[in-house]
């Protein structure tokens, strides 16, 4: 059997123990008590950065209104989805310079064949002859008396 001395010895041992478990407990406490500080703060300065940041973002808005609602489109998809939203607009930009062209380049045609028609009749009036008397020159056939012969 064990000696008083040998339980006394294991007493100590225990009582160490249990005073380390309890200093570690405290210290553990301080140490929650210090991050939920810490934490408390970080969320404070946080919400005052995202309260900035909003601000911000509503005078950029109210600066630069969106003609086509680009920037309230872009708050309710995500970036991939915009980015496809972007590339029809501008693919519809572009169909439409396309169209301007086209009627541009139209509206030249026209402004030119009228300018013509009016030079001919001018020289129509003075007896040098016109476009109509020139032969083959905007009849579609070739021009310079070149002629094309069917093969028998």
């Amino acid at each position: 059997m064990p000696s008083t001395s040998q339980f006394d010895g294991l007493a100590k041992i225990v009582e160490k123990i249990k005073q380390n478990q309890e200093r570690m407990e405290k210290s553990m406490q301080d140490m929650i008590g210090f991050f939920k500080f810490v934490e408390e703060k970080m969320d404070k300065k946080l919400e005052e950065r995202h309260d900035k940041v909003n601000n911000i973002l509503e005078d950029i808005k109210r600066k630069q209104p969106s003609s086509s609602g680009a920037q309230e489109t872009n708050e309710y998809m995500g970036a991939r989805s915009f980015e496809k939203h972007l590339d029809k607009v501008e693919e519809g930009k572009e169909e439409e310079d396309e169209e301007e062209d086209e009627a541009a380049n139209l509206n030249m045609e026209s402004i030119n064949q009228k300018d013509l028609e009016k030079k001919d009749d001018h020289e129509d009036s003075e007896g040098r002859g016109g476009m109509a008397e020139s032969g083959n020159q905007g009849s579609g056939e070739p021009v310079g008396g070149q002629t094309t012969l069917a093969k028998p």
